[in-house]
């Protein structure tokens, strides 16, 4: 049976700090208080199977502009 990756302690911390914080800055973080080196994806995927969300809003607001409005297309 394959060891556990991550401890009850960090879990209970990634659900206390998880929201308002991107996915790069919580691994950041994470790492820092916990002196590990977990790559992005690995914070990901427990956030994931923690059912967590930051609360961030990502979503066009009305009237928004998009980044890229009036740049040409690629060829291909």
């Amino acid at each position: 049976m394959p060891a556990r990756l991550f401890s009850k302690e960090m879990k209970q911390w990634l659900r206390e700090n998880v929201k308002g914080r991107s996915l790069i800055q919580l691994t950041e973080d994470f790492n820092e208080h916990f002196g590990t080196s977990f790559k992005t994806e690995q914070i990901g995927h427990l956030k994931g199977d923690l059912k967590l969300r930051n609360g961030n809003d990502t979503k066009f607001k009305k009237g928004q502009e998009a980044n890229n409005k009036g740049q040409k297309m690629s060829e291909a």
